[in-house]
């Protein structure tokens, strides 16, 4: 996920108090805000020649997901949760990467050792 997809996520997650309320685009300003309350608000100025890109590209992760059209969106489990799921992609590159290999090569060498014992034993 690249920096500005997770500053607008976790501004987003703000906004709607980490749940799954409906957020929309503010007609004619930069800012999203909750769709039963637009006094709440969260102005994006700062990315508004990208939110859309940012928000398509958080909807195809899976952090959010349309509602009824494409000015109108949700946060998903994962995107309320993005931590834990982030959490458990690392450990599973941990376990695969690298306590997966450091283990075949602990028993390769213990085998080695082995039937080099074994073979020089009389």
């Amino acid at each position: 996920m690249t920096k500005p997809c997770r500053k607008v996520l976790n501004n987003l997650r703000k906004l709607s108090d980490n749940t799954e309320d409906v957020l929309s685009y503010l007609r004619d300003t930069s800012c999203i805000c909750l769709y039963d309350d637009v006094d709440r608000i969260y102005d994006y100025s700062k990315y508004k020649n990208e939110i859309y890109g940012i928000i398509k590209q958080l909807v195809t992760d899976g952090y959010l997901q349309y509602y009824r059209a494409e000015r109108l969106f949700t946060l998903t489990h994962k995107g309320l949760h993005p931590h834990q799921f982030q959490w458990e992609i690392f450990k599973s590159f941990f376990f695969k990467s690298i306590l997966v290999p450091v283990g075949v090569s602990f028993v390769t060498t213990l085998l080695t050792l082995l039937a080099q014992w074994l073979l020089t034993t009389p």
